[in-house]
């Protein structure tokens, strides 16, 4: 992120550098701030998107990427952030793909 920059600015301006994919950003679903390790903080800030694209051309700092839904979200995300994420009914949205 960018000195002054809005966060959903950042968010649209970062998955386009990484995918090429025009994004609308619909809602901040989660924010949670962790201490992974001494003097070190993260964190996390979890929005809903949307896109029209389905050609994804990646950067050099990714290798692989997948379209997931629900239950494929739920297998591929770190265990810890998953208990937040079900603590908080992420997972329960109707507003996510199935």
């Amino acid at each position: 992120m960018e000195f002054g920059e809005h966060l959903e600015d950042a968010m649209i301006r970062e998955v386009y550098e990484e995918t090429k994919l025009n994004i609308h950003v619909n809602a901040l679903l989660y924010a949670e701030s962790m201490f992974a390790e001494p003097g070190k903080q993260l964190v996390i800030l979890t929005y809903l998107c949307e896109t029209d694209e389905e050609s994804v051309i990646l950067s050099d700092e990714h290798d692989d990427y997948c379209w997931a839904g629900r239950r494929q979200l739920y297998e591929l995300i770190a265990p810890d952030i998953r208990v937040h994420f079900s603590e908080h009914g992420l997972f329960e949205r109707e507003d996510l793909c199935e």
